[in-house]
């Protein structure tokens, strides 16, 4: 991760002792430095999508949903509503992020002008420099790796979306392409092709309430983080018992 500039952030021991996997520790210390970096009035709030924060962090937005759900169950964040320009998105929210830190959290523009900073201090300063540009050299050329390797699963995904009788495309268009390449940077071509047959699934099943029918870069680009996981999709879509029968979905060729 890059070198944040609005500060710093208390670390406590403790934190070793909590039931983290290596992932949810990374994404753990990650949400707590994007919340200290955040220009947010609210102490906590991360004013971000999902998929902006995966891609901060480095890690899949699959990986990202399933640690957020475990997070929120342990009451360590919680999910709000932010306005946006043309609707209010979902953000996360570290609950009580000010006690985290308490009140020896400071910027980098309260510290001392009378810091002074040794040679060594210096020299890892450099150091990590270096590391971070390393880091984002292998970065960038990982993706190059995964864009060329998702040639050959365009295609694929491709035929399965229209296996699920959604909305069935008869060409494969460049944004279609671009699209599903954009999809596997963040997800495993195993995470995509399992958010598809889950959204065919709530999206056909009677006793859910969703009714949209997404073209299949609608999906990818808009619904595909709301489908990564299917007992979090049942659950948030479930029709109430109480309520009229489903509607019947009608299937379209485009």
């Amino acid at each position: 991760m890059a070198r944040e500039k609005n500060g710093w952030i208390k670390l406590y021991s403790s934190v070793l002792e909590k039931d983290f996997s290596p992932v949810e520790f990374k994404i753990w210390v990650g949400l707590l430095l994007i919340a200290n970096s955040a220009k947010s009035k609210t102490p906590g709030l991360i004013d971000l999508s999902l998929r902006e924060i995966a891609n901060r962090l480095n890690v899949s937005t699959g990986a990202l949903v399933q640690t957020k759900e475990k997070f929120i169950a342990q009451g360590r964040i919680k999910e709000t509503k932010v306005p946006r320009r043309t609707k209010p998105i979902s953000a996360l929210e570290i609950i009580n992020f000010s006690q985290y830190q308490g009140k020896e959290f400071v910027s980098r523009n309260e510290q001392s002008k009378e810091e002074i900073v040794s040679p060594s201090e210096q020299k890892v300063h450099s150091i990590e420099q270096s590391v971070s540009q390393n880091e984002q050299s292998r970065i960038q050329k990982r993706h190059q790796r995964i864009t060329e390797n998702n040639r050959e699963y365009i295609y694929s995904l491709f035929n399965l979306w229209n296996e699920q009788k959604i909305i069935v495309h008869k060409k494969l268009t460049d944004d279609m392409k671009r699209a599903i390449d954009s999809a596997l940077r963040d997800c495993s071509l195993e995470e995509v092709s399992q958010a598809i047959k889950n959204y065919a699934e709530i999206l056909k099943g009677d006793q859910y309430r969703w009714t949209y029918s997404w073209t299949l870069k609608d999906f990818l680009k808009r619904g595909l983080e709301k489908f990564l996981d299917l007992e979090v999709a049942r659950s948030n879509y479930r029709r109430d018992k109480d309520k009229a029968p489903a509607r019947q979905v009608k299937y379209e060729d485009v």
